[in-house]
């Protein structure tokens, strides 16, 4: 063999690992849970103005980075908790899973709650 084969075969060998290592259908499955709450029954909390809009964009660019994503705008603690158990239940060993959430948080006593 001459060398300039080999190094045909070498960068052709390469070429198709990388593609098999980067194919979707490999890939481990993505899911995402967004959450944007902009309104407050509560007086104390204001509402806010943009947290809609961030939750939906970030939906949308994870959506297009492959994520299959979990939408919840203006969700009560019930339908967070409800949002939760459905993003937990599609995921399993190996998965990505990532959380962003949109809205007014409160820390007390060192721990943290979205509200």
């Amino acid at each position: 063999m001459t060398v300039r084969f080999l190094r045909w075969f070498t960068i052709g060998a390469l070429l198709l690992v990388l593609s098999i290592a980067t194919s979707p259908v490999l890939a481990a499955k993505r899911v995402a849970l967004v959450i944007g709450n902009n309104d407050y029954d509560h007086k104390s909390l204001p509402d806010l103005n943009n947290a809609w809009k961030d939750a939906s964009d970030m939906a949308a660019k994870l959506k297009g980075l492959g994520f299959e994503v979990i939408l919840k705008l203006n969700a009560s603690e019930r339908e967070m908790n409800r949002s939760i158990g459905v993003f937990s239940g599609r995921l399993s060993g190996g998965d990505t899973g990532l959380v962003f959430y949109a809205g007014h948080g409160i820390q007390s006593d060192g721990r943290n709650y979205l509200i």
